[in-house]
C-alpha cells in the first residue's frame, strides 16, 4: 500500500469520530487502489476499497470493490495503528 500509514490511520479515526461527514477519497500514489470513506448518519459509516485491475501492463475499466462496515474499519484502524507503532 503506497499510502502513508499514518495518514490512512488518521482518516479512519476521523471517520469513526464523525469528523468526516461527506464522502472522502484518500489519495494514493498508484492507481491500483482507491479508498472512499462514506458517512451515512451519526455513527453509521462505511469504506469502499476498490482494486483496479490491469491487463498486459495497462489499467482497465475493470475493478473489484470491497465494502467495509464499522467493525471492519475498526479492525483496519487497529491494524494500521500497530503498523505505525512497530
Amino acid at each position: 500500500m503506497l499510502v502513508k500509514w499514518s495518514c490512512f490511520y488518521q482518516k479512519l479515526v476521523e471517520l469513526e469520530n464523525g469528523e468526516i461527514v461527506d464522502t472522502t477519497e484518500i489519495e494514493n500514489i498508484e492507481p491500483d487502489f482507491e479508498y472512499l470513506l462514506c458517512h451515512v448518519a451519526s455513527g453509521v459509516y462505511y469504506m469502499e476499497w476498490k482494486f483496479n485491475l490491469w491487463n498486459e501492463g495497462c489499467l482497465t475499466a475493470n475493478s473489484i470493490t470491497i465494502t467495509l462496515n464499522e467493525e471492519d474499519i475498526k479492525k483496519l484502524r487497529e491494524y494500521s495503528h500497530n503498523i505505525i507503532n512497530q
